[in-house]
């Protein structure tokens, strides 16, 4: 989803969904025999009537997930925060829906032991930053950044990993995933 105040730019994404098309296909079909011409290369990102179906049902629950998710991410806070770990924090003037949890690992924790620790007690985690200069797909095209690299983002994808937050998870399951953490940050 694209939401913009820039007439242009909203323009060009409702274009961009239809193949890059000109026309839209809600008055390409109402206005007869109309041809349409693609002015730049575009894609088929529209919905099926039964993905907005379900979409428009789902919606009706985003409140509480919502919310549940935040109750969970203050108990995260709550709990982690004599841990030495470095929690994600919420700006004062924003309110987060807290699609993941992410947390940077002290120094002494190596990122992948604490992984796999996860792993062995069946819980699953993700490095919670990519720096794309380390991938091989910008690599190949050339793509460079500085000489010293770009220290506190190679830093942030070495250190820190994303733990489950969902808002079905019961706090049962995440203090199984806090006990864990804390017991990878141990050693």
């Amino acid at each position: 989803m694209v939401t913009t105040a820039i007439p242009e730019l909203a323009e060009r994404m409702r274009r961009l969904r239809v193949h890059g098309m000109d026309i839209d296909g809600d008055i390409r079909h109402r206005a007869g025999i109309l041809f349409e011409h693609y002015l730049e290369p575009g894609f088929n990102m529209r919905l099926t009537d039964l993905q907005a179906a379900i979409g428009r049902l789902q919606l009706r629950r985003l409140p509480a997930a919502i919310e549940r998710r935040r109750e969970l991410a203050a108990r995260y806070h709550e709990k982690l925060q004599a841990a030495n770990l470095d929690i994600p924090a919420e700006s004062p003037w924003a309110k987060s829906n807290w699609q993941s949890y992410c947390v940077r690992l002290p120094d002494h924790v190596d990122q992948r032991r604490a992984m796999e620790l996860l792993a062995a007690r069946g819980i699953a985690s993700r490095r919670g930053i990519m720096c794309a200069h380390r991938e091989p797909a910008y690599a190949k095209g050339g793509w460079r950044c500085s000489p010293a690299g770009l220290v506190a983002s190679e830093t942030a994808q070495d250190r820190c990993i994303l733990v489950p937050l969902c808002a079905t998870m019961t706090d049962a399951e995440q203090d199984r995933v806090i006990a864990a953490l804390l017991e990878a940050c141990r050693q």
